[in-house]
């Protein structure tokens, strides 16, 4: 009775930690955009895959889907640098210090899976929210809703739901003002003509007034 209470203890907390740890993955992503929309890169942290159901944009008037594009990168917090005694002498005195060189070559891309999309242990993978979603966009971000499923420590299957922090969807919608801005100033469409895209009609121009 008492190994069994202990067991069921240890394993309730177990689950209770990777719980928050798949949390904290989710409530920061990173956001950008391109010709193609508006995109956000989910990371796995954890040691252990995740399956995501959806990625979502929750404004005050409508909600906004995101769709996986099927590339993924490697995702890991990197070590940072060592220097030596006369490096560290240099830094204090003001001076640049190289400390590598890095070759960096595009991240992995297949076709868009379909359905859900099982992110592994320490890839991150890209999320988009299409273009054309800006022709009538006049709305406030509240947050980004990212759900996933996992298996727990005691190897049932969870859903959780996670809202992104606050800092994310300030940026999200800074990044929606200027994808806007880019759409309505033309410059949106001239590049996506380049790459053979279609372009997404401007709203009409306000009829101007007729002074008698």
């Amino acid at each position: 009775m008492v190994m069994g209470s202990l067991l069921l203890s240890r394993n309730k907390g177990k689950n209770m930690l990777l719980k928050r740890s798949i949390q904290k993955n989710l409530r920061d992503v990173l956001l950008g955009d391109g010709i193609h929309g508006i995109t956000a890169d989910i990371f796995n942290r954890t040691g252990i895959d995740f399956i995501v159901r959806e990625v979502v944009m929750v404004t005050d008037k409508e909600e906004f889907q995101f769709n996986a594009t099927g590339e993924v990168a490697s995702s890991f917090k990197s070590k940072p640098p060592k220097f030596t005694k006369e490096e560290l002498a240099r830094l204090n005195k003001g001076e640049a210090v190289q400390t590598s060189v890095r070759l960096v070559f595009p991240p992995k891309k297949g076709a868009p899976p379909e359905g859900f999309v099982t992110v592994t242990p320490f890839t991150s993978h890209k999320f988009l929210l299409p273009a054309p979603f800006i022709e009538h966009f006049n709305a406030t971000v509240k947050h980004l809703r990212i759900m996933v499923e996992y298996q727990s420590w005691t190897k049932d299957v969870r859903l959780l739901e996670a809202t992104t922090a606050p800092k994310n969807v300030e940026l999200l919608q800074r990044t929606i003002g200027a994808f806007q801005k880019q759409y309505l100033d033309g410059s949106l469409n001239n590049a996506r003509r380049m790459f053979r895209l279609s372009e997404i009609p401007l709203p009409p121009k306000p009829a101007e007034e007729k002074v008698n």
